[in-house]
């Protein structure tokens, strides 16, 4: 496999190097994969800038490099990727939860919140989104916020029949004190599974 690699990053980079005409998304495309495939991250960070400098309007590429900072880890700079993408692209969820996660990461709660709500703004019925929103908000005092959103996810069909949610959501609102929700919620973890089924 890695002489097959080699053999094909040496073609590309041939292409790239003797054929500008020839410098196309997909290239880069393929280098990332090989690189990515590799854990090459220090010739993934190097194509990506070279990439975004060939095709500054892609997006993708940005939002890669953004991502590969986020994981290596270097929140700042995946902060800062994001905030380039969102100049050109104000919309962008996947910008706006990669700084939400950024900034969470950098124990910036109330940044990352800022980031979340944008987000779910453009997405609404993104359930994971929401979840991670209200989350987000419970660990940081915002409990009832949390449990708007949760009792608007709750509706959902796939977390609707979510027994480990549906259980944790109940015990959640008996510790806010909101007894009739917690009834509530308990009576539908009983419809999923009456009593003396087991």
């Amino acid at each position: 496999d890695r002489e097959e690699y080699a053999e094909v990053e040496a073609e590309l980079l041939n292409i790239l190097q003797k054929s500008p005409e020839m410098k196309t998304q997909m290239i880069y495309s393929l280098l990332l994969k090989i690189y990515g495939m590799q854990k090459k991250q220090k010739k993934v960070l190097k194509t990506l800038k070279t990439a975004i400098e060939e095709f500054p309007d892609f997006i993708q590429f940005r939002l890669a490099l953004a991502n590969t900072y986020f994981n290596l880890p270097n929140y700042d700079e995946a902060v800062k990727q994001a905030v380039k993408i969102l100049e050109s692209d104000p919309m962008h969820t996947n910008a706006l939860i990669l700084m939400a996660d950024s900034f969470m990461k950098l124990n910036q709660p109330d940044d990352a919140i800022k980031y979340f709500q944008r987000a779910v703004d453009l997405e609404p019925e993104n359930i994971p989104l929401n979840m991670k929103f209200a989350d987000l908000l419970a660990k940081n005092n915002r409990k009832r916020e949390a449990a708007r959103i949760y009792d608007r996810m709750v509706n959902k069909e796939s977390v609707a029949r979510n027994e480990k949610f549906l259980l944790w959501f109940a015990d959640f609102n008996m510790k806010l004190g909101r007894k009739t929700r917690t009834t509530q919620i308990m009576r539908r973890l009983d419809k999923l599974k009456p009593t003396g089924t087991h």
